[in-house]
C-alpha cells in the first residue's frame, strides 16, 4: 500500500514538471493571472480602507450644524 502510494505521488510530481517543461509559456501565463487576481484583490481592499479612513477624517473635520 505504501509503494502504491509513493508511485502515484511521484507520478504527480514528475507530471506536474513535464508540464511545466513542455508548456512553460502556458504556466507562466497561468502564474500570471493568478498573481494579477491577487493583486487586484489587495488593491481594492487598500482602496476601500482608505477611503473609509479618509471619509472618517472629513467627518471628524467638518463642523456639525
Amino acid at each position: 500500500m505504501k509503494n502504491f502510494i509513493i508511485v502515484i505521488l511521484l507520478v504527480f510530481v514528475i507530471g506536474e514538471n513535464i508540464y511545466i517543461y513542455m508548456y512553460p509559456e502556458t504556466f507562466c501565463k497561468e502564474l500570471r493571472e493568478k498573481g494579477d487576481d491577487v493583486l487586484n484583490g489587495i488593491k481594492s481592499k487598500a482602496k476601500e480602507v482608505v477611503n473609509s479612513k479618509v471619509e472618517e477624517e472629513v467627518d471628524s473635520i467638518m463642523p456639525t450644524e
